[in-house]
């Protein structure tokens, strides 16, 4: 996904918990949500997490997770499976 800016935010397209918060060789700085019914959102490719954002935290949809500015990587994993992010956003 191509932000719209330069350091865009980066917000929770659902309610869910924060399950992991990392900086890792191949995502980059990425956060995972659980979300209901086996569903799990990787946002990576970050360039700065949101100061309050950490694993166990609950968080709502639209929260601010953190910033991207060149291009942002989403991933949507359904019980253990991808599938199409457009299969579950409107």
């Amino acid at each position: 996904m191509q932000p719209k800016g330069s350091a865009t935010r980066v917000k929770a397209v659902f309610d869910g918990t924060v399950t992991i918060v990392k900086d890792d060789k191949t995502l980059g700085k990425f956060v995972m949500i659980e979300h209901n019914n086996g569903l799990h959102i990787i946002y990576a490719n970050l360039d700065m997490f949101a100061p309050d954002i950490k694993a166990g935290r609950k968080i709502k949809k639209g929260s601010v997770l953190g910033r991207v500015s060149e291009r942002l990587y989403f991933e949507v994993i359904y019980k253990n499976s991808r599938i199409n992010p457009m299969e579950v956003i409107e």
